[in-house]
């Protein structure tokens, strides 16, 4: 039950987290590239992921799915992250 809680927390934490990724993301393009979205496939990669985290945060919190499944989605959360951050690069611009 502790390691559930430390996962469903860990979640909505990455979640905020998230969201300011995105809101600083958007500030950049807005100051940088004078435009608030641009198609970058990190910054759709990030959206993708938000959407997921959430998806999760809805499974805990709301449809109070527990145990094996609900780990197995935060592990490819955090792989998909993964992915993201290393593997996603930016155009040049």
């Amino acid at each position: 039950m502790l390691l559930q809680d430390i996962e469903y927390k860990s979640n909505v934490i990455a979640f905020i987290l998230l969201s300011l990724a995105l809101i600083t993301s958007s500030i950049w393009s807005s100051v940088y590239l004078g435009k608030h979205w641009i198609w970058d496939l990190k910054q759709i990669g990030l959206s993708i992921l938000w959407l997921y985290y959430g998806f999760i945060i809805h499974l805990m919190g709301v449809k109070h799915e527990r145990g094996k499944k609900a780990s197995y989605l935060t592990m490819a959360g955090g792989l998909f992250a993964v992915v993201v951050y290393w593997v996603l690069k930016h155009p040049n611009y």
